[in-house]
């Protein structure tokens, strides 16, 4: 549509999908040089799918998914859809498994675990290559060229455009492994808006987060995925709970949603409106969550109401912060102790470091002798921490 197109909105766009998928396909380059690793080599083509670790299952199963989607997409002529997938496979690779991965690929040497890694993300970058050729083609060949037609791929095609689109594999789909994976981004998602909402620095360590779940069965599945959780949202401690037993730290305002509401009940809205008013806010939000509905007295009338006609607000009390979504309410405790500012004020030193050493333009492998000026509490936390410094900013002396 001509009336939408403008360079900033290509501008824009780019950040959510070559950007990203530039910055996937440097990171791999970069260190797979560093380690030798080469598709083609007998030893390094990776274990096989069913023996890899959880992120590499859920990855692989995740680029089944969209080669699916995708293919559907475009066999019904819906463009615009099949894009979108891609910029969400895009997203997922850059995001969630090449960071997670991160310290896989920093490890020495070439052990099973490095070279799964390594396998894993070749397949997610060269499929890419295959599926987004119709969309961005000299990229798609930039890519295809470099590691499948110079790495010298058995059966390799002389272009990209020669080969045949990607066709799912379905022995690598794990339905319920993407669901869970999916709950636990949106858990995750929805503890980072409250970090953002709060000025709450990702660095800075907090002691605690509570999940509050709608949905009992999410919230056992995710069990497992504590210590993920707790990682990403930088706490000491992750509590999973179900919606009743918060413990004062939040509060519960239910409103009705007049779009879904007025053609029901029309004027009635307003008595729905005082009802919810009058009513406690958190027991009515545990039935929601419940029973998917609640039920309200109107005049001597009981009316049952859905989920998408009530809409729910939450509001923390002084040392939380909290945010509210699909999977439930994630209830951040924001109280920081001497303890927790030292731990951010480390971080925020080796984040200073390794900027140091980007502005520098050190390669990745480069050592250095590192010296560090600040304040007494700098000077104690770096004294306490120099192995620890060490390692993380590839310092041979602290």
């Amino acid at each position: 549509s001509n009336t939408r197109h403008s360079l900033s909105n290509v501008r824009l766009l780019q950040k959510d999908f070559h950007v990203k998928l530039r910055n996937v396909y440097s990171f791999f380059t970069i260190y797979a040089n560093i380690d030798g690793w080469r598709p083609t080599h007998p030893g390094h083509a990776g274990r096989p799918v069913a023996e890899r670790c959880l992120l590499d299952r859920w990855m692989l199963s995740e680029l089944a998914l969209t080669v699916r989607d995708v293919r559907r997409a475009l066999d019904g002529y819906l463009a615009y859809d099949a894009a979108l997938r891609l910029i969400e496979l895009t997203e997922a690779l850059s995001n969630w498994y090449v960071r997670r991965s991160r310290p896989r690929f920093w490890a020495k040497g070439l052990e099973a675990d490095k070279c799964d890694a390594y396998a894993t993300l070749y397949q997610a970058l060269t499929t890419l290559s295959e599926l987004a050729a119709p969309f961005i083609p000299f990229f798609s060949e930039e890519i295809y060229q470099n590691l499948v037609v110079r790495a010298g791929l058995p059966g390799a095609k002389e272009s990209v455009h020669f080969a045949d689109y990607p066709a799912p594999d379905a022995s690598a789909i794990d339905e319920g492994l993407a669901q869970e994976m999916a709950a636990v981004r949106q858990v995750v998602s929805l503890g980072l808006s409250v970090r953002t909402a709060n000025r709450l620095k990702v660095r800075q360590p907090l002691s605690r987060a509570d999940v509050v779940f709608n949905d009992r069965a999410t919230m056992e599945r995710l069990d497992s995925h504590r210590s993920l959780i707790a990682e990403e949202l930088n706490v000491h401690e992750v509590r999973f709970m179900f919606p009743g037993h918060e413990q004062g730290a939040v509060s519960f305002k239910l409103k009705p949603n007049f779009r879904t509401l007025g053609p029901r009940l029309g004027k009635r809205v307003q008595e729905v409106k005082q009802a919810l008013d009058a009513a406690d806010g958190s027991a009515l939000h545990a039935q929601l969550s419940s029973s998917g509905a609640i039920v309200l007295d109107l005049g001597g009338e009981r009316l049952s109401f859905s989920g998408d006609e009530i809409e729910v607000s939450v509001s923390a009390a002084a040392g939380f912060a909290a945010e509210t979504g699909k999977v439930g309410v994630v209830v951040l405790h924001t109280t920081l102790t001497d303890a927790l500012i030292d731990e951010g004020l480390l971080r925020e030193v080796v984040s200073r470091v390794q900027q140091a050493r980007k502005d520098l333009g050190l390669e990745f492998t480069d050592r250095v002798r590192l010296f560090i000026g600040g304040s007494e509490r700098v000077q104690r936390i770096v004294g306490d921490s120099g192995a620890h410094l060490a390692t993380e900013c590839l310092a041979s002396a602290v």
